[in-house]
């Protein structure tokens, strides 16, 4: 079997998993957040605190993409990223069987739907990197990867979108980020690079968020 066929055999099975890993946990969250009819206060403290513990989770994540890519976790011979961040938790062999990962908490593997979130924010996997207005480039996964971070709902749960890649740099943006892409240089497409929780709190200071 050649190496593209290999591949598109992995992706396949790696999307039937997440599909089936996220209907599962977005429906229990339905039920617990929407048919209870709970209303949860969301204030900009809240909010600050949801942009913190994403930026914290995208650090978890580019730390341990790093442990993945040392073993060949679903033994198809070669190293790579996790092509889908969620198996980082558990990952699937060629033949579409479960391994147990462990490497980020189940509750963050989960988080990767908008119905879904870990404390007001969900990660989305980027799948290609933005060279410039034309052109864009696939991720190779046995070389970079890309994850970002963004509000459940947007100026209610943070404002701030976050994104990363192999370089494990961290990205700040005050607006949602919706195409599954990495900018190539991300500081001259606007972002802004956090490389701490004290550079975050600043950055926060000089964002406008909204007031009841």
């Amino acid at each position: 079997m050649s190496d593209s066929l290999k591949n598109k055999r992995i992706n396949i099975t790696g999307i039937i998993f997440t599909i089936i890993v996220t209907t599962g946990f977005a429906w229990a969250i339905y039920q617990l957040l929407v048919l209870s009819g709970e209303k949860i206060e969301l204030t900009v403290q809240v909010m600050r605190r949801n942009e913190i513990a994403a930026y914290r989770n995208l650090k978890s994540i580019a730390a341990v993409q790093e442990h993945y890519f040392r073993k060949d976790w679903d033994g198809d011979g070669k190293k790579s990223y996790a092509v889908f961040y969620v198996h980082l938790w558990r990952s699937v062999t060629p033949k579409g069987e479960p391994i147990r990962v462990n490497l980020i908490p189940r509750k963050l593997g989960f988080a990767m739907d908008i119905s879904s979130p870990l404390d007001g924010y969900y990660f989305v996997d980027l799948r290609r990197r933005r060279i410039d207005l034309k052109t864009r480039e696939e991720f190779d996964y046995e070389k970079e990867w890309g994850v970002a971070a963004l509000p459940g709902i947007f100026r209610r749960t943070g404002v701030l979108t976050f994104i990363v890649d192999q370089s494990r740099d961290i990205y700040v943006i005050p607006r949602m980020h919706s195409e599954p892409e990495y900018p190539n240089d991300p500081v001259k497409s606007g972002w802004t690079k956090i490389a701490s929780i004290k550079e975050l709190k600043e950055f926060q200071e000089t964002v406008p968020y909204p007031v009841k």
